[in-house]
């Protein structure tokens, strides 16, 4: 649930145009650059930070404990989900901002 209410946040952020914040607009800038869509572009960003996180923690620490199920299924699932919301609420938000996208 968690994951969904943080990916409507995102969508309607990045549907408004408004300034968002510096992870999203970073990951903004590269999909608009690579012609991909910003929830691709996520999960990939995510699983290399989770995977980065990973080898860090088993070099630095000796474990994963740094690492659990929450933290892949956010990854995973948290572009995927902007992606479906960013589409649904993309028509409803221009209309009501009067924007074009």
């Amino acid at each position: 649930a968690a994951c969904g209410v943080f990916a409507v946040g995102i969508s309607f952020t990045l549907n408004s145009k408004f300034a968002v914040l510096p992870m999203e607009g970073f990951i903004s800038s590269l999909a608009h650059r690579t012609h991909r869509s910003f929830g691709t572009i996520r999960i990939c960003i995510e699983i290399l930070m989770t995977l980065t996180s990973s080898v860090l923690s088993v070099l630095l620490l000796r474990n994963l404990s740094t690492v659990g199920i929450g933290t892949v299924i956010a990854a995973v699932c948290t572009g995927a989900i902007t992606n479906g919301f960013s589409h649904l609420f993309r028509r409803p938000m221009t209309l009501y901002l009067g924007t074009r996208f």
